[in-house]
Order: structure tokens, then C-alpha cells, then sequence
């Protein structure tokens, strides 16, 4: 019994591999065979090949997607602008209106830019003024920062009477955080009298940090907030508080909305739109990708007019 059943189990196994074996040559036999690729004989050149034939002579070519070239970027650069503000606020009880230009040069590794600008002002007394600055910006790879520093002479005419002063100024940007120093010093003429009215320029600095947020697709928007102190001779010593926010529409348009509030001129408030030609700055979320570098040329945040008091 044992004999038969081993006999049965040798069977068994016999008739699987039969079938197996069936069912891989019925697999294989399905399969198409493709013709081998026609070659050239050895004895017939291109140029004898018929009119519109083609024929596999080797493996098919690989085809390579262009690399990414930046665009090259100007060793010089230029912009022009102006600047509308309605309101008030430190000094200026007073609309005006800046028109601003700049010329610079970057280096050739684009880390720095040097460049000069100037600004007109106007209000609507007539009261001319004018900025001339110096501008050194450096970026910094390691540690994703622009330095940078300022020089500036400026200019007011106030009632008749001509005051000037030397500005100069420091910054630290960032990709999200921004911090300005700016100082104040009176030259020349710093105090008059005025049919019984006192008109004095006042020395001060002011230092102000933000972030710039991205809420909103396609807009930079920031907000600062800063402190500032003027003093002058025979003068109120003015100190307070100042919130400040912008928002970047694109790269040419920005608008902005400031609050100040001190013991002397209480609370101000002011508004302003900006417009410049052609960009040379980067402050949209979608373009900063390109990176902070775009951001060596753009303007200069600082108190434009001399502060003048009359008392």
C-alpha cells in the first residue's frame, strides 16, 4: 500500500511538472518577436541610402534639458520715483511731495552695491527741500543679511530761512526682519526769529525694526514700530513712539500708513504712495526667491525733512 501510494505521489508530481511546463512555453510562444533593427551593409554609405529611409545604426540619442542661466544683471543701475504724503506728523502739519532719483553700480559678484541719490521735496506752503545721500550696501552669504550704511546732506527752507543738516544712517535687512538707526545733526543756521516766532532745528535719532509677513500670495507686507528723540536750543525736547506699515502691491507701487505720538505734537498720522521706475528692488514674496540681493538697491527709509520747531 505504501509502494502504491509512493507511486501515485511520484505520478502526481510528474503530470504538475508536465503542466508547468506547458503553461511557460504557451507564455513564451505568445510573445512577438520582434525583427532585428536592419543595419547598414558595410559596403553602402549614407549617401547611397533611397530618398526618406532611416535606418538604426546605433542607440537612439539622449536628449538633455537646457540649464537654468540666470539672467545677466547690469553692472550699473538707476531709478526714478515719486512719493505722495497726506497728513501729518513730526515737524510737518503739511501734504508734500518727493521726487527721488538714484544711480548706483553693484560688484561683480553682486554682494555690493554703491550708489547716490537725490530728492526733491515740496509741501503745499511752497516750503522747498532736498536730500543728497551716499548709499554702501553689502550682502553677506553666511548669514543671509545686507549691511549697510548712509551719508546724507539736507536741505529745508522754511518761512525764508535756510536749514541744513548731515544725516547719517545704518540698516540691517533681512528676509524677514528689517532694522534702521538713523541720526540727525543740524548745520549752519539752527535758530531764528520770526516776527516773535521762534523757528530752530533739532538734532535727534531714530531707530525703528519690522517684519515683513507674507499673508497674502504675491504682496510683501511689513510692519515696524521704533522710537524717536529730537532737542534743539530754546526748544521742546520731543520723544516718542512710532508704528509704521507698508504694503509692497508689485514691484514698482507701495503704499503706507504711520502713526507717531509724543508729548509735543501728540498724535499724527500720515499716509503716502510710492511709485518707482524701473525696479531695481525686489520686495514681492514670489520675485524675493531670486534673493535678498535684489534688495542692494532700493531706497533709503528715513525722516525726510529737517525737523524744524516753532515755538
Amino acid at each position: 500500500m505504501a509502494r502504491l501510494n509512493g507511486k501515485v505521489g511520484w505520478l502526481g508530481l510528474g503530470v504538475l511538472l508536465t503542466f508547468a511546463v506547458a503553461l511557460q512555453a504557451q507564455t513564451f510562444s505568445s510573445v512577438e518577436t520582434l525583427p532585428e533593427p536592419e543595419e547598414i551593409p558595410p559596403s553602402l554609405s549614407v549617401e547611397d541610402l533611397p530618398p526618406g529611409e532611416e535606418f538604426i545604426v546605433g542607440p537612439p540619442p539622449v536628449t538633455f534639458a537646457p540649464a537654468f542661466v540666470p539672467e545677466p544683471v547690469p553692472p550699473t543701475f538707476y531709478r526714478v520715483g515719486v512719493r505722495q504724503y497726506l497728513g501729518e506728523t513730526i515737524g510737518l502739519d503739511e501734504p508734500f511731495t518727493v521726487i527721488e532719483g538714484a544711480f548706483g553700480k553693484r560688484s561683480p559678484s553682486r554682494n555690493e552695491a554703491f550708489f547716490g541719490e537725490v530728492r526733491a521735496l515740496f509741501d503745499y506752503e511752497a516750503a522747498p527741500g532736498a536730500n543728497i545721500g551716499a548709499v554702501w550696501r553689502r550682502y553677506h552669504p553666511s548669514t543671509d543679511r545686507i549691511f549697510g550704511l548712509n551719508v546724507w546732506y539736507d536741505h529745508r527752507d522754511q518761512s525764508g530761512f535756510q536749514f541744513a543738516e548731515w544725516g547719517v544712517g545704518c540698516e540691517f535687512l533681512g528676509p524677514t526682519i528689517d532694522v534702521r538707526i538713523n541720526a540727525y545733526l543740524p548745520i549752519g543756521t539752527r535758530l531764528v526769529d520770526y516776527n516773535g516766532i521762534t523757528l530752530g532745528s533739532m538734532e535727534g535719532i531714530e531707530i525703528e525694526g519690522g517684519r515683513h509677513f507674507d499673508y497674502f500670495e504675491n504682496l510683501d507686507t511689513a510692519a515696524y514700530f521704533g522710537a524717536y528723540h529730537f532737542q534743539g536750543d530754546e526748544l521742546e525736547r520731543v520723544t516718542g513712539v512710532r508704528a509704521r506699515a507698508e504694503v509692497c502691491f508689485n514691484e514698482r507701487f507701495t503704499g503706507m500708513v504711520s502713526f507717531q505720538h509724543d508729548d509735543v505734537y501728540k498724535n499724527t498720522l500720515l499716509f503716502g504712495v510710492k511709485a518707482q521706475f524701473p525696479t531695481v528692488t525686489s520686495r514681492r514674496f514670489d520675485a524675493r526667491s531670486r534673493g535678498l540681493r535684489d534688495r542692494l538697491g532700493e531706497a533709503v527709509e528715513r525722516y525726510q525733512h529737517i525737523i524744524v520747531q516753532q515755538r
